[in-house]
């Protein structure tokens, strides 16, 4: 955990030529109705260190097409993959992953998930081949970011919202999945707000906030405060074998005047991880 933390506090002060990937390209998955532009400050601050980005094409209104799973028996009875609901998205993620594959000279990308962008990451893995293909994934990933992704949630079946789909994904490409195979994992979450499990107040902001966190984790355990990005809970945000980078002040989106994932200091954490072990 110190580790950890001093490699956040000397992150503020790396300079661009800092970090030498070679041959590296990232693609970004954005997280649930997000669209390809709110990612610009990732664009952005990777491109300053040369490292070109590819984000998967969304738009706010592909986020009305899950819907549809509303007619598949399974989503009634919480069986929903992200085949039946999320194929959409997958198709994008693997044709984006794919010409990034081609720009990066036929050398492995690094995909950097927001939200739920990293649990379907995960399912755009898979467990041998990149979905809807029969190329090796390790072949075509180098490493796998996710930001405030919820990557772990309750055992409780009903309380998975995807109705099945990520219940899918821990099931069948749990943890880091690909860790033996080479392909690295940095899981990002912070506990930049707490909030009182025993709110009482139904239409505070606080009690929004504590909402999404139960709906992530459930009954949680602890008797009185949840922590966590003002959206996911940080309980939920880190894998197993991944390298887990916590903060202390970084929110879920992008807000004035507060620390978000896109940040440059939050990319220099992770870029400085990729840069020891790529």
């Amino acid at each position: 955990m110190i580790h950890i933390l001093i490699c956040l506090i000397l992150c503020r002060f790396f300079t661009i030529e800092s970090y030498k990937l070679h041959h590296t390209r990232v693609v970004v998955l954005p997280g649930y109705g997000c669209n390809s532009n709110d990612y610009n400050d990732i664009v952005k601050n990777c491109e300053k260190r040369n490292i070109e980005v590819d984000v998967v094409p969304i738009s706010r209104l592909d986020w009305l097409k899950p819907f549809k799973g509303m007619f598949n028996k399974k989503f009634w009875t919480y069986d929903l993959t992200p085949d039946d609901t999320f194929d959409w998205y997958l198709n994008k993620a693997r044709n984006t992953l794919e010409e990034s594959f081609k720009k990066n000279n036929n050398n492995p990308v690094v995909l950097c998930g927001h939200s739920a962008g990293g649990w379907l990451a995960r399912a755009l893995m898979q467990n041998k081949t990149i979905y809807g293909t029969n190329n090796l994934t390790y072949s075509y990933v180098s490493a796998l970011v996710t930001m405030g992704t919820p990557n772990i949630i309750s055992n409780i079946k009903t309380y998975d919202t995807t109705r099945g789909c990520l219940t899918y994904v821990n099931k069948h490409y749990p943890g880091a999945y690909f860790h033996k195979q080479g392909i690295k994992y940095i899981t990002l979450g912070s506990y930049s707000k707490k909030v009182d499990k025993n709110n009482t107040e139904l239409f505070s902001k606080n009690r929004i906030i504590l909402n999404s966190y139960l709906t992530v984790l459930g009954n949680h355990s602890t008797p009185h405060y949840i922590y966590g990005d003002g959206m996911v809970p940080l309980d939920a945000c880190h894998l197993d074998n991944s390298i887990k980078l916590t903060f202390n002040d970084v929110f879920h989106f992008k807000r004035h005047k507060k620390r978000w994932y896109g940040d440059e200091s939050v990319i220099n954490s992770w870029l400085h991880y990729l840069t020891v072990m790529l």
